[in-house]
């Protein structure tokens, strides 16, 4: 079979007939070889002339010689070439030893020979054309009438030989070109109807592979879809948990506003409280303020004695400065209590010192005005007010220093400022005891009294104006803290939107899982369905 394939490989690009046309002319050449042994063995063991024998040799090896001539050109590719390559010689030969053996054998014309010719014609009508077997009957027919043309005048039995011989011959001749014609003509019109037949088989073979591939391809996107649907599924459930985390986590926040809103409401009543005391303590230094211009105009009277000890007043007038210095920039944090409540303190810790100063200026006053006797009453009235006040105002001072406190420990965590405010009027309470051992001093100077209560007088017009800075600031807190709280509400608002939008997500969230879920069953199905459709087509 490698043989086979190897001789007859220039005819794998031909069509089927003719493929199938070289491959008979192969195995018959094989054959003729065959017969021809068979033919020279016979000629060898049978009683023949010796002559015959000699010519029955000589045809046969003239034949093999065609034979392997027709193999050697069959090699090349072109299968008519083969065939001629045989048939025309032989044809010729047979003709032409009929025409030289009739005239001195003529009872061999229409016997000896006369076989060649339809074995000639069907080899032709195989391997050749159908014009060629109609041509090559027509011709041995032709040949046929002139050997008997030729020979008709012979009498005797010869005589009939060669009359019977060309009519049956003749018979013969035209029988077999005609058969063999119409079997060509009939197995050229099979052929024709099998490789249309062929064609749409393979046509129809072309449309199922390219369904098995559809099929195929179908596989492979039924095992995307569902790999694509798991992969979906297993992105939206982490979606899922982080929706869930943020749930949780506006929930906090929503908790914490809610917190929030309460401690504002608190922070505004307390500054709510701390602004009605610094108004009644406005009031309070208002009165004070009163109290010491009266004062001022009796010290006025005296000022001649009080003139000695002027350095002392001077010294206290240093310190009192410093404390209005002090003051001024208590009044500055507070008007920042914005950005730093502790400063809150300090004012009343600056408060609460002028009315010590102002108790101990009150003391002294009274002092003096008991050495002054009765010129002094009035003065020592006014001293007792001042004493009165200034002890009403360490009281209201003390209420507000408390209310402060609770609200700094709230929300600024106020204990170490306060500490600090606690040191840095320490420094003022010994600035203070020096004042105390000035007045010690000037104990019949009323002029330097007369000094002190201007000086008085103006620190607690600073702490009348501390006091109004101290108003303006809390309501400045109170419309931070109403302001804050607005946000804050829209904070809450929003957060609860947030939440509101979370839950309709997490519910389009839990469609797409379902939806994913069907997608996924929709593809294990389509892959059940596409793998029943490529088995079926295999089994076609």
């Amino acid at each position: 079979m490698k043989f086979e394939s190897w001789y007859l490989s220039r005819f794998e690009k031909k069509d089927d007939m003719e493929k199938s046309k070289a491959r008979v002319f192969f195995y018959y050449s094989f054959f003729m070889y065959g017969a021809l042994a068979m033919l020279i063995f016979f000629y060898t063991i049978m009683p023949l002339d010796s002559v015959l024998t000699k010519k029955g040799y000589l045809g046969a090896i003239v034949i093999i010689v065609l034979v392997t001539a027709s193999l050697i050109v069959l090699r090349s590719g072109n299968l008519q070439a083969a065939v001629w390559t045989y048939a025309i010689p032989t044809v010729i030969a047979t003709i032409a030893l009929r025409f030289i053996n009739a005239p001195s054998a003529p009872e061999t014309a229409f016997s000896t020979y006369i076989y060649y010719f339809p074995y000639l014609i069907v080899y032709v009508a195989v391997f050749g054309k159908r014009w060629q077997a109609i041509v090559t009957s027509f011709l041995f027919f032709i040949t046929n009438w002139i050997l008997w043309f030729m020979l008709k005048d012979i009498g005797g039995d010869i005589g009939m030989t060669v009359h019977t011989g060309v009519l049956n011959s003749t018979l013969g001749i035209v029988t077999t070109g005609i058969i063999s014609t119409a079997l060509v003509s009939i197995i050229e019109k099979y052929a024709q109807k099998m490789k249309v037949e062929l064609d749409e088989s393979m046509q129809k073979l072309e449309r199922i592979k390219n369904t098995m591939e559809i099929a195929h391809e179908g596989l492979d996107v039924g095992a995307s879809l569902v790999d694509e649907s798991s992969a979906m599924q297993s992105e939206t459930n982490k979606i899922e948990s982080q929706i869930e985390e943020i749930r949780l986590q506006m929930n906090s926040l929503q908790d914490e506003t809610e917190q929030t809103v309460l401690l504002n409401g608190k922070i505004v009543k307390s500054t709510d409280s701390i602004e009605k005391t610094a108004n009644d303590y406005q009031k309070m230094t208002e009165q004070a303020s009163a109290a010491v211009e009266e004062m001022t105009a009796s010290i006025e009277s005296i000022s001649a004695i009080s003139a000695k000890n002027g350095e002392s007043v001077e010294r206290l007038a240093t310190s009192i400065e410093t404390g209005v210095e002090t003051a001024k920039i208590s009044a500055e944090t507070i008007a920042s209590l914005t950005e730093g409540s502790k400063a809150l303190q300090e004012v009343v810790a600056v408060i609460r010192a002028i009315s010590s100063q102002t108790n101990l200026l009150a003391m002294n006053a009274a002092i003096e005005a008991a050495h002054a006797g009765e010129a002094g009453q009035g003065f020592a009235v006014v001293a007792a007010e001042i004493r009165r006040l200034a002890e009403e105002t360490s009281v209201n001072s003390k209420t507000i220093s408390d209310g402060l406190k609770a609200f700094f420990e709230s929300i600024f965590e106020a204990e170490n400022a306060n500490k600090q405010i606690g040191e840095a009027f320490q420094v003022i309470g010994t600035e203070i005891s020096q004042t105390r051992l000035a007045f010690d001093e000037i104990q019949g100077g009323m002029k330097e009294l007369s000094i002190g209560t201007g000086d008085i007088n103006s620190a607690v017009s600073n702490v009348v104006l501390s006091s109004r800075n101290m108003s303006v600031s809390v309501q400045e807190i109170t419309e931070m803290i109403s302001h804050n709280t607005s946000v804050i509400e829209a904070l809450r608002d929003k957060s609860s939107q947030t939440l509101s939008h979370l839950d309709v997500i997490n519910a389009s969230f839990q469609d797409i899982i379902l939806r994913s879920q069907n997608v996924r069953d929709l593809g294990f199905a389509s892959d059940t369905v596409i793998r029943n459709l490529d088995e079926s087509i295999r089994a076609i």
